[in-house]
């Protein structure tokens, strides 16, 4: 799990190693996999969420397992102290050695909700959104209220911050998917929310996207 010491320490040395390797390496990701299902339950792992604004959970019971299906409840695990707090873990193992290297964690699914803690500065959260109706302008869309809120607190928590926004449809790429109007409106709208990367998923095949 992602606040074992042994696996940090692991972790650690293997990208160490291929940044040695891989001298013109700026960016190196330290992620969870894609998926919504959520992380570790250890007491170890749950004390580290607790910690980081996570709710405290009664004996017996833990957290969602998929928080994504129980959105009540999402805000309440704080999934993302667990993912956070090994990225800062690596980000500051590297940093003397390797001081113009970043590494990328996402803010995705369960991990949404930003937790209390400082983000190193040598990390960069690609958050992934927004989820709820992608044809209007996350500015304007009640369903993205609380993305949009996500997102405001992760770029104050001393990172760097992306965003990672959909082009097309992933339940069907050759789905007609007008949202060029859209795109505009949420790149003009992360910029002013305080994002200076961002990244569009385009079709990876069909014609019935924008891109």
């Amino acid at each position: 799990c992602t606040t074992n010491p042994e696996l940090r320490a692991f972790i650690l040395q293997r990208v160490l190693r291929d940044l040695r390797e891989n001298p013109d390496v700026e960016q190196y990701w330290v992620s969870q996999d894609d998926g919504r299902l959520s992380g570790c339950f250890c007491p170890r792992c749950r004390a580290e969420r607790q910690r980081h604004g996570g709710k405290v959970v009664p004996p017996g019971e833990v957290d969602a397992s998929d928080p994504v299906a129980v959105a009540s409840r999402l805000k309440d695990c704080r999934w993302s102290a667990n993912t956070i707090g090994l990225a800062n873990a690596i980000a500051r193992g590297i940093r003397d050695e390797f001081p113009r290297v970043q590494i990328k964690t996402l803010a995705y699914s369960y991990t949404w909700p930003a937790p209390d803690m400082t983000v190193e500065p040598n990390v960069v959260v690609v958050i992934c959104g927004p989820a709820g109706d992608w044809f209007l302008p996350y500015k304007d869309n009640d369903l993205t209220r609380d993305w949009r809120q996500a997102l405001r607190q992760w770029t104050g928590l001393g990172g760097a911050v992306q965003t990672y926004m959909y082009g097309g449809s992933n339940y069907g790429y050759w789905w007609p998917f007008p949202t060029w109007y859209t795109m505009c409106r949420n790149q003009q709208t992360a910029f002013e929310d305080g994002v200076r990367a961002m990244y569009r998923q385009g079709t990876a095949a069909g014609y019935g996207a924008e891109f």
